[in-house]
């Protein structure tokens, strides 16, 4: 895991998607949540050996292409298919605002994938988390009164709510995730790029004919609204596994990640996500079957 990742950017019909391949073995696709990117997964990867892990910029993200204006949300679920079926990726991983963008591919079955794991998952359509409305209205306004994109920044990595709260506990990982967000341009604050993307509502009943394995990836103090969807997806998809780390914010995966990278390994591993043992949290050893909530 010490070589450096290889560039393996691909014109898509959509555009200019950045892929970065790191490692060698069975391949992990990795898609990241907004104003994030796919080097949001460097400190992840080398925890989990053995495996070519694909990291993907969705459009207005890290090295890839703007987001269009009034681009729709099926077009850039599409471009990523695109890309996992080129770099031949059947186990995705993905984060927040990326867990749409993978539902997506499930439900219009654009891409056949093995195993899925949406760590604090969202649809579209789904209400707004607490505060983030609010806040997307300030950023939107700071954007138009020319304020710079570190200022922009910031404001959104330290606001009292939303999806970096959790990440305050842990100055270390907050201090790596907010080196990635410097890196992020806000250019769709002007062009309402986002606006596209959010048209096309999605529903956890459109996901029970999908043939993948599912792993949700759920934090006890995440915002209500996630949770209410977590729950909602568990109900309708009862052989999904549920990795649950009650003292987790929006994003176990940064807040916890040795103990999330457990479960996620395993889960990847497993023929059966029945036989899952992670470590979550703090506690010992939990094994968590299907359609169960790890405590």
């Amino acid at each position: 895991m010490s070589a450096p990742p290889v560039l393996a950017d691909g014109e898509t019909s959509g555009g200019k998607l950045a892929v970065r391949v790191v490692g060698e073995g069975q391949a992990v696709g990795w898609i990241h949540g907004y104003t994030m990117s796919s080097r949001v997964f460097d400190s992840i990867w080398p925890l989990m050996p053995g495996f070519r892990h694909v990291g993907i910029d969705l459009p207005g993200h890290g090295d890839s292409a703007s987001w269009s204006p009034g681009a729709k949300l099926s077009e850039i679920a599409r471009d990523v298919a695109q890309v996992l079926e080129r770099e031949d990726v059947r186990h995705l991983v993905a984060v927040s605002m990326g867990t749409m963008v993978a539902f997506e591919m499930v439900i219009r079955k654009m891409h056949v994938l093995d195993k899925l794991v949406v760590v604090a998952p969202g649809l579209v359509g789904m209400p707004p988390g607490s505060g983030t409305a609010e806040l997307y209205r300030m950023l939107t306004m700071m954007r138009r009164m020319g304020l710079s994109p570190d200022q922009v920044g910031r404001t959104w990595l330290t606001a009292p709510t939303g999806i970096f709260a959790g990440l305050r506990e842990h100055p270390a990982e907050l201090a790596a995730m907010a080196t990635v967000v410097a890196c992020h341009g806000w250019d769709e604050l002007d062009s309402g790029g986002p606006a596209g993307f959010y048209r096309e509502p999605q529903s956890a009943g459109d996901l029970p004919g999908s043939a993948a394995e599912l792993l949700l990836v759920t934090g006890g103090n995440d915002m209500p609204e996630f949770q209410d969807l977590a729950a909602q997806l568990a109900s309708a998809l009862p052989t999904a596994a549920v990795a649950h780390f009650p003292n987790a914010g929006h994003l176990p995966l940064f807040e916890q990640p040795a103990a999330t990278v457990i479960a996620i390994a395993q889960f990847l591993a497993e023929s059966s996500a029945s036989t899952l043992t992670p470590t979550i949290g703090r506690s010992s050893p939990t094994r968590i079957a299907a359609g169960c909530v790890c405590t």
